[in-house]
């Protein structure tokens, strides 16, 4: 089975989703994410089922 490598979890527990971006498309993310190597996003949960 093969590792889930864009889930992550902090030293709190929290989960997060993680997504590299390609140099080529960083200058045209949004406002908050714009020249940014990852897209990080939290799950909101301490468990997964």
């Amino acid at each position: 089975m093969a590792r889930m490598t864009y889930r992550t979890k902090d030293r709190h527990g929290t989960h997060y989703f993680r997504r590299a971006i390609s140099a080529d498309l960083r200058p045209f993310m949004p406002a908050p994410r714009t020249g940014k190597a990852n897209w990080i996003k939290s799950l909101g949960t301490k468990e997964v089922t």
